[in-house]
């Protein structure tokens, strides 16, 4: 499952929430994956290029699996009230309580 955040006059603050395992959600920013075919897919592989600090400077996806559709699309104004996880960030949790799980008063 993956729920998806659009911004439409950025795409570098956009972001995709997937649901890695049953307890488990990874957050990938969308300026970090290159649109092969349509991230995200069932399976992809994605490598990430890091500054002398650790900061991610590129990052590029390859999408092996099928395309997901989003259970979820989270709109800008949506999101501006959450507290976004960094890139490749894990949280505890499932997706069906994402606006729990990121509200900033937790």
């Amino acid at each position: 499952m993956v729920i998806e955040c659009k911004n439409k006059q950025d795409r570098k603050k956009g972001w995709y929430a997937l649901q890695f395992d049953d307890k488990r959600i990874v957050f990938v920013r969308a300026q970090f994956c290159r649109r092969v075919r349509g991230f995200p897919t069932s399976d992809f592989s994605m490598v990430d290029i890091a500054d002398e600090k650790g900061n991610v400077v590129i990052g590029f996806s390859r999408n092996h699996g099928d395309p997901l559709v989003p259970a979820r699309n989270i709109s800008e104004q949506e999101a501006v009230r959450l507290r976004i996880p960094e890139h490749l960030e894990i949280v505890s949790g499932n997706l069906t309580q994402i606006d729990r799980l990121l509200s900033p008063h937790i």
